[in-house]
């Protein structure tokens, strides 16, 4: 897949996590930016993975970081493997927990790490429906493995990858907005 792709499915992927938590009561104000974190995170995340390799998106942003990391891990190895990630937002957690104080900040910056998680996650999830796959279970074997066989950056799979994640995104967000809408004019019927 391509960055756009990925940033496409990352950003959707954060609109949903965050509308299901938008949409808890009590509704507030204070949830816009944490959401906003979130959904940050998750664009960032949906690219990260491919810090490895100089000529995507991100690579080119952090060209120095990025040859270093191609050079050293190569592409689609450590960097497309769920087991870092995970590891890295345990880490981090624990991180924000003891070092940062204040509520609302800790909910801010836990925010964008979920939003971090899921939006790589995302990428991953995309990948393994590429030929090339991703190494799952790195670093216990280097062996990709796929799902599909989409080839890489194909019209077809732009078009088929990026409609079903807005797809999702609009149909979930829609539901949510009219639960919403609901449950403000039931309250609204209830005080008449």
């Amino acid at each position: 897949m391509d960055g756009k792709t990925h940033r496409t499915a990352g950003i959707c992927t954060g609109l949903v996590i965050a509308s299901n938590y938008m949409l808890i009561e009590p509704y507030s104000l204070y949830k816009v930016v944490p959401c906003v974190a979130l959904v940050a995170g998750s664009a960032l995340g949906s690219l990260l993975p491919d810090i490895d390799h100089p000529d995507s998106m991100i690579g080119k942003k952090v060209k120095p970081i990025s040859i270093i990391l191609n050079k050293g891990l190569g592409h689609r190895g450590i960097m497309h493997s769920p087991f870092i990630y995970m590891l890295m937002f345990m880490l981090f957690s624990i991180l924000i927990e003891s070092q940062v104080s204040g509520m609302y900040l800790k909910t801010i910056l836990m925010s964008f790490m979920i939003g971090l998680l899921s939006g790589t996650f995302s990428h991953l999830f995309l990948d393994i429906l590429t030929m090339g796959g991703i190494p799952l279970i790195y670093p216990f074997t280097k062996k990709k493995i796929r799902i599909f066989k989409f080839k890489s950056g194909s019209k077809m799979s732009k078009f088929i990858i990026s409609g079903l994640f807005i797809g999702i995104t609009v149909i979930s967000l829609g539901n949510k907005l009219l639960v919403l809408v609901i449950d403000i004019f039931n309250r609204f019927v209830g005080m008449i």
